[in-house]
């Protein structure tokens, strides 16, 4: 499509070019927002709280080219345009009591007012004598109905989902090295009554990586990749910790995550909501656990260089990449993903495990058995010996 996009786009400069056409301009008006809502209920362990995400479609009233992010207020730093006083409300269906929880909105009690259309709930049982508003514990096996109540028209989004009765302990995977050429990840799992599908997540540098299973295992190799992604990215990267998790999902959930949203007609979602669009659905994990991906280290750039307490691990990835990690002496670690021409390299020092979320970049280059880093902005270079 892009490349196709491209083409016509190059025709109409030529056709331009040579007939001296003109078009006309006419300003298109702005669309009618239709409603927005987001939540999942977990069955995950220790998940005290949990969030609806309520905001509008995006009609061209607000600028959507910012890529700001702050998890405390996600849906403005975003550029979405969140919805503020809706009555947000989960009630339990398959209980005696019917209980029924309205969230509390985030902007209503930070004192920086940050949380606009996040509605937070309690993930906690009641008291024998008092309950809180917004206390709404999930059980497996249990079904849920959300209502969102619009603030001004009164119009209702609702929706259903019934979360899978797992397990109550979630089985570990264990944690093991991972040669990306060498090994492969054999996993199997108990049927989940209630699950709709299963879903296989891997936590990676470039965001998660998710597909679907109608089926109780399934086969992962080193060269899985990410289709995805921007250069179809190789799931497993070496050099970083990954966790992998099976979890049973509800119909609500497996739908909405295998539509997706055309850019040209604004439709192709599937949602189970009535009255607007997005998800209300449930997820329970069954077995999870972390793996160190490693690889052979064959070529002169590849290896493990040590300083002073602190160790670079490089690895090439294919052809002209490398990844890898940077643990300080004080005991954090930080992913590498960088390019590389022969034995010079441009690295991304991560914050931690994610593309996105930058610690500093640097030069680097391998001379003999030294790597010498040269971070930006700093006065001298940095030599780490090959220990490995």
């Amino acid at each position: 499509m892009r490349r196709r996009l491209s083409l016509i786009a190059s025709a109409t400069t030529i056709a331009l070019a040579t007939g001296g056409c003109e078009f006309d301009e006419h300003p298109v008006g702005t669309g009618r927002a239709r409603p927005v809502v987001h939540a999942v209920l977990s069955t995950a362990p220790n998940v005290g709280q949990y969030v609806v995400l309520v905001e509008r479609t995006l009609t061209g009233r607000i600028d959507t080219h910012a890529e700001v992010r702050d998890p405390a207020d996600p849906i403005t730093s975003g550029n979405g345009d969140a919805v503020s006083g809706a009555r947000v409300e989960i009630i339990r269906l398959d209980s005696a009591s019917a209980l029924t929880a309205v969230g509390i909105e985030d902007a209503s009690v930070r004192t920086d007012q940050k949380g606009a259309g996040v509605y937070r709930f309690l993930n906690v049982d009641c008291g024998p004598t008092t309950c809180l508003p917004n206390a709404q514990p999930i059980a497996r096996g249990g079904r849920y109905r959300l209502r969102v109540t619009l603030p001004g028209s009164g119009d209702v989004v609702e929706g259903e989902t019934t979360v899978p009765a797992s397990p109550q302990r979630i089985d570990s995977l264990g944690g093991t090295v991972f040669d990306r050429e060498r090994d492969t990840i054999r996993l199997s799992w108990p049927a989940t009554p209630g699950a709709h599908r299963y879903a296989l997540q891997v936590q990676t540098p470039y965001g998660p990586f998710q597909i679907f299973s109608d089926t109780n295992a399934i086969t992962l190799t080193g060269g899985l990749r990410n289709f995805l992604g921007d250069r179809i990215p190789l799931v497993f990267v070496p050099g970083f910790a990954q966790n992998v998790q099976i979890a049973a999902v509800d119909a609500n959930y497996y739908d909405y995550y295998r539509s997706g949203n055309d850019p040209f007609t604004g439709t192709g979602l599937l949602t189970g909501l009535r009255g607007g669009t997005g998800l209300f659905g449930s997820f329970a994990p069954i077995r999870r656990g972390r793996f160190e991906v490693v690889a052979p280290q064959d070529e002169p750039i590849e290896g493990t260089f040590e300083t002073v307490g602190n160790q670079m691990v490089l690895y090439a990835v294919g052809d002209g990449y490398v990844s890898g990690r940077f643990d300080f002496s004080s005991g954090t670690r930080h992913g590498v993903l960088g390019t590389r021409t022969g034995n010079r390299m441009r690295l991304v020092v991560l914050q931690q495990a994610g593309v996105n979320d930058t610690l500093f970049t640097a030069e680097a280059r391998v001379v003999a058995d030294t790597l010498v880093v040269l971070a930006d902005g700093a006065s001298a270079s940095v030599r780490l010996l090959r220990v490995r």
